[in-house]
């Protein structure tokens, strides 16, 4: 058995399609499958269902890729503590971030000062975040409520609130307050999500008996400033990537943002597994966003 066919199968595994995870690996179809085959016959046992609806891990093959993270995840950690203890000064950083948590200071900051590392994030939803852990895809999570399974360690971070950001001009800014109903005839923006997730906006204005009006959604570096330009417009965002935001950006006075009193928002946390080793770099990073998070004005 080959180091490389537990990759294989892991990657197999997360995209239930070979085409894909070939294409991950940069292999061939053809070439994976023989890899998939080759450890199949070397267990004695079909790892994958291969029917009309692509492949489909058997009960052999779940139990097997739990032991097959286990194996992959205790190499790579004796590769990041030997890589440690040789201090090369480096590593890789890989993150997962929930919707509407903005970083991107911390990133910046983070690579300045950490010349030879490297760091990934990504966008997930918390049960991905959760498959994320245990497959050692992250090394640790910042998510809006908690992410939890054996072993892995969760702590909130932030009481979070939720806000409407909008034109100092709009009438509604001069409020010091608002009810989700109250933004009922507002157009809204809203960011770009990956397709196999669901912006919490629809959720909230669900909630208070409407259906929002989307005005703008897709992805824009700084889709705030269309808020000066579009009457009638609000952006729904938490009070701490507003705090974000304006670490990163500072003296934006022409967008306010107005507390919304009866909307409920998941704290936001920090993850990890917690029986996993964790470079030098990882814990690092892990360390500047609890401190910046913990330090945020309620």
């Amino acid at each position: 058995m080959e180091l490389s066919q537990l990759k294989h199968f892991k990657v197999t595994s997360r995209h239930k399609n070979l085409t894909r995870a070939a294409e991950e690996l940069h292999l061939s179809q053809p070439a994976l499958s023989i890899s998939i085959s080759k450890l199949e016959k070397e267990l004695g046992a079909a790892l994958f269902d291969r029917g009309r609806g692509g492949l489909q891990l058997t009960s052999v093959g779940s139990s097997f890729l739990f032991w097959c993270n286990e194996a992959l995840n205790a190499i790579d950690s004796g590769v990041r503590e030997v890589r440690d203890l040789c201090d090369t000064g480096g590593g890789l950083v890989r993150v997962a971030v929930s919707e509407a948590v903005f970083i991107k200071h911390l990133t910046r900051d983070f690579l300045k000062t950490h010349s030879k590392a490297s760091l990934q994030c990504f966008l997930m939803t918390n049960e991905q975040m959760r498959s994320a852990i245990y497959d050692s895809t992250v090394d640790f999570v910042i998510s809006r409520g908690p992410v939890t399974g054996p072993d892995i360690y969760w702590s909130p971070v932030y009481e979070d609130y939720l806000t409407a950001l909008m034109s100092v001009e709009n009438p509604l800014a001069r409020k010091p307050s608002l009810l989700m109903e109250e933004l009922a005839s507002s157009f809204f923006l809203v960011g770009d999500l990956k397709q196999d997730m669901h912006s919490f906006i629809y959720q909230q204005c669900h909630a208070a008996g409407f259906t929002p009006k989307i005005r703008y959604e897709g992805h824009d570096s700084d889709v705030a400033t269309l808020l000066l330009v579009l009457e009638n417009t609000v952006m729904l965002t938490c009070n701490s990537t507003n705090l974000a935001v304006e670490a990163e950006i500072p003296g934006v006075s022409d967008v306010i943002a107005v507390p919304i009193s009866d909307a409920n928002v998941q704290p936001l946390g920090l993850g990890f597994r917690s029986n996993r080793y964790q470079s030098v770099a990882v814990m690092e990073f892990y360390d500047m966003a609890q401190r910046f998070y913990s330090a945020l004005p309620t």
